[in-house]
C-alpha cells in the first residue's frame, strides 16, 4: 500500500503558506506526517508512506519521520501532479500484490493515529475499490483507491482530485465514519478557530 502526503498547494484562499502554520506549537503539517509515520512503524509491512511537496522544509521533515519524499518541481499543474508524481513513485520489492495507494492531505491537523491506523488497516483489507472517510453523508480524506483506477488517476489535469474518479464509480466505494473535526481540512485562517 502506497500512503501518499500531498503537501504542495499553494494555500491560495488562506493568504499564506497554510502548511508551515504553527498549531499548538507544530506546523500543520507535521501531525499527519507523526501519523503516518507512527504507524509504519507499528506496521512496516503494510505500506511505505510518500511524501510530495514543492516545500525544502516539509521535504526536509519527511525524510526525519522516515518517509519517501518526493519533490514537486511543478506545483502549478495543480493537485493532479501530487497524484502522478505519489503513484509513479518506485516500490521496494516486498509489496503485496494486489496495492492500494491512500490519499492524505498535510492539512487535516486534528485526524488522530488511532483513526488513521483504523483507516489503513481497513484499507488494506477491504475488497471494495475505494475507501473513503466520510461524516455525516459528507465525504473527505483520507480516500483509497485500488490500483485498478490508477490509470484513471494518471490521466487527471490540474486541479482535479481523486474524487473525479471515485464519483464514476460510487457502486465500488466503502466508508468509514470519522469525527467532524477530524475530516476538517484547513482552508482558510477561520478554520483554525
Amino acid at each position: 500500500m502506497r500512503i501518499i502526503v500531498m503537501a504542495s498547494g499553494f494555500s491560495s484562499r488562506f493568504g499564506e503558506n497554510k502548511l508551515l502554520v504553527k498549531i499548538e506549537g507544530k506546523p500543520m503539517f507535521q501531525y499527519v506526517l507523526e501519523n503516518v509515520s507512527a504507524f509504519l512503524k507499528k506496521y512496516p509491512e503494510k505500506g511505505t508512506g510518500i511524501l510530495v511537496s514543492s516545500y525544502d522544509e516539509i521535504l526536509n521533515t519527511g525524510k526525519l519521520f522516515g518517509l519517501k519524499c518526493v519533490e514537486n518541481r511543478c506545483p502549478e499543474n495543480g493537485l493532479s501532479e501530487s497524484i502522478k508524481l505519489g503513484l509513479g513513485f518506485p516500490l521496494e520489492g516486498g509489496e503485496e500484490t494486489r496495492e492500494a495507494a491512500v490519499f492524505l492531505t498535510a492539512d487535516q491537523p486534528w485526524l488522530k493515529q488511532d483513526t488513521l491506523e483504523e483507516f489503513l488497516l481497513q484499507a488494506v483489507e477491504t475488497e471494495a475499490g475505494f475507501l473513503c472517510a466520510i461524516n455525516n453523508k459528507i465525504t473527505g480524506n483520507p480516500v483509497s483507491f485500488d490500483e485498478k483506477y490508477y490509470p484513471e488517476l494518471l490521466e487527471l489535469q490540474g486541479e482535479q482530485g481523486g474524487k473525479k474518479v471515485m464519483n464514476k464509480y460510487l457502486e465500488d466505494v466503502a466508508y468509514m465514519e470519522i469525527d467532524k473535526k477530524e475530516l476538517k481540512d484547513v482552508d482558510q485562517p477561520q478554520d483554525l478557530e
